[in-house]
C-alpha cells in the first residue's frame, strides 16, 4: 500500500501565524498533540477539501472536550516560589560531565 507523504504546516496553512516560542516542554507537549491529530484524525489523508478536514478537527475537538474532566492541580504559588529560591541558590557553574 502507498503511503501519502506527510502533512506539513505552512505559514499559508495557518493564515500566516507561525509561532515557535515558548519552553521545551511546552514545545514537546505540541509535537505531542500534533503527532495524536495526524495519526488519529488526518490519516489517511483522504479529504476531497479543506472544509472536510477542518470538520474533523472541529469534531476531535467536540469530542475531547465533552471527555474532559478537571484534575487536582497540587503545585501551589508557594510550592513555585520555593522552587524559583533553590534553583537561584544553587551552583551556576557547570561540571564535566565524566
Amino acid at each position: 500500500m502507498k503511503r501519502s507523504a506527510p502533512l506539513t504546516l505552512t505559514r499559508a496553512a495557518t493564515g500566516g501565524a507561525l509561532w515557535m516560542g515558548g519552553s521545551l516542554a511546552l514545545q514537546v507537549a505540541i509535537g505531542l498533540v500534533a503527532q495524536v491529530i495526524l495519526a488519529a484524525i488526518l490519516t489517511p489523508h483522504d479529504f476531497g477539501s479543506l472544509a472536510e478536514v477542518e470538520d474533523r478537527l472541529l469534531g476531535f475537538q467536540d469530542y475531547y472536550q465533552s471527555i474532559g474532566t478537571p484534575f487536582n492541580w497540587k503545585f501551589t504559588r508557594a510550592d513555585l516560589d520555593a522552587l524559583l529560591k533553590k534553583l537561584a541558590a544553587a551552583p551556576t557553574e557547570l561540571r564535566p560531565a565524566a
